[in-house]
């Protein structure tokens, strides 16, 4: 008779660690930790690091750069960044001065290619014209002490990005070779013991926008903010040709005296607040516009109705757009191109004007098939009111800014018809 051996359990595995605990437990621990304990967490192992920013809990923190111009400030900035170990997904860089440029490329080749959004602030009120008017090889001068290779690499590297500019468009100023104008004369002199053969100059500004798009290629979100400088009022385009910038989401161009771009084929949300090159911008500009889905327009003088139909032929995918003027240059003949956008559901129109000729912009427009419209301007006469609500069947907002005074019961009269619509008046223009 054969005996049954008795089979023994397994004792159960116990979590007598934190190693063991799943990943949704981690989780839940990381997401109850102080917002100063979440960096040291991360860099416990890889684990951990993965769990932490895989889930976003990094994305809070924001490296902030900006030394001003003191220039002991600007080495204890470059002395935390070449030594620490964290990893940043948000930054803002600020360039004031020569040192602080410096900065701003030790920060960017250190945390460059994590970075996922990036604000920069060139601010050069403070400066004359010729600092910010140098020619490309002086940023070579700017990196002292590296080795002799890493010279040679940066001086390489610096080459290439000038090889990869291309002017797209420039001002009607600069075309023409106006000589009274001291500040696109100074642009365009040749440098003494520069090449003679280069005839295009490149400003330390857009250098370090190209600096920007090679090392910052994980990017999806990028604003670029100058504080105003006595300049041109049209500023020169440059395309950056190197890599395209397929991540970027969302870009922002604020006050700008030139403006350098790259290769945006995912771009969604695009402002521009400051004068472009009118025409030219909007059409020379290629690939950008194909997923663009909210595009806004400030201060643009040269904004005109060929640009506006431009916006309408290659943004098709175009959900809301904002076009806010100071000098009128367009009339309603350029809204009769609106309605090719089929997906538009927000339409803003500001007109910031006294001049009495800019209210005729605001007259047979013909039907838009948006859901939210908001309009301001010196004078809107109710016929014109009554007609946009009429013919628009799919509008359910709409928002009046005007100086004129509206009767009530007209008001009241019009949303009583039409009630599917909200009208909204305010008179304080």
């Amino acid at each position: 008779m054969t005996k049954r051996r008795r089979t023994r359990r397994k004792p159960e595995t116990s979590c007598t660690t934190i190693d063991h605990l799943p990943n949704d437990i981690l989780m839940r621990i990381f997401c109850q930790l102080p917002q100063y304990a979440i960096l040291p967490a991360s860099q416990v192992c890889r684990l951990w690091y993965h769990l932490i920013s895989g889930n976003g809990l990094l994305d809070v923190f924001v490296l902030r750069v900006v030394p001003g111009y003191d220039e002991a400030r600007c080495l204890d900035y470059e002395y935390y960044i070449t030594r620490t170990s964290r990893q940043y997904r948000r930054a803002v860089v600020e360039i004031c001065n020569q040192h602080s440029l410096l900065v701003a490329i030790v920060t960017l080749r250190k945390i460059g290619p994590d970075l996922k959004e990036l604000k920069i602030i060139l601010d050069h009120r403070t400066f004359p014209n010729s600092y910010f008017q140098l020619y490309y090889e002086r940023l070579k001068d700017l990196e002292m002490g590296l080795e002799e290779f890493e010279q040679m690499l940066w001086e390489q590297e610096i080459d290439s990005y000038v090889h990869c500019m291309r002017t797209i468009a420039r001002p009607k100023i600069e075309e023409s070779g106006d000589n009274n104008n001291n500040t696109i004369q100074d642009f365009q002199k040749p440098s003494l013991g520069m090449n003679p053969q280069i005839s295009d100059t490149r400003t330390i500004e857009e250098v370090f926008l190209a600096f920007v798009y090679r090392h910052c290629f994980q990017l999806k979100v990028l604003h670029v903010r100058h504080q105003k400088l006595r300049g041109s009022h049209r500023p020169k385009v440059v395309l950056y040709e190197g890599t395209e910038m397929s991540q970027l989401v969302e870009l922002e161009i604020h006050g700008t005296d030139f403006i350098i771009l790259a290769d945006f084929p995912n771009l969604q949300y695009f402002t521009v607040n400051g004068n472009t090159t009118g025409l030219q911008f909007y059409s020379d500009f290629p690939d950008a516009f194909a997923n663009l889905t909210h595009l806004e327009i400030y201060n643009d003088d040269l904004f005109d109705n060929q640009c506006l139909q431009v916006i309408s032929k290659r943004c098709h995918k175009l959900i809301e757009l904002t076009i806010i003027l100071q000098n009128v240059k367009i009339t309603q003949k350029a809204f009769r191109h609106l309605d090719q956008l089929q997906y538009l559901r927000k339409l803003s129109v500001a007109i910031h004007s006294p001049i009495k000729v800019a209210d005729g912009i605001f007259e047979g427009w013909p039907k838009i098939s948006v859901e939210k419209l908001y309009l301001t301007a010196s004078e809107l006469s109710p016929d014109f009111i009554w007609d946009m609500m009429r013919q628009n069947d799919s509008l359910i907002e709409f928002v009046v800014t005007t100086r004129a005074p509206i009767p009530y019961e007209l008001l009241n009269w019009m949303q009583q018809t039409n009630r599917k619509c909200h009208l909204t008046c305010r008179q304080n223009f």
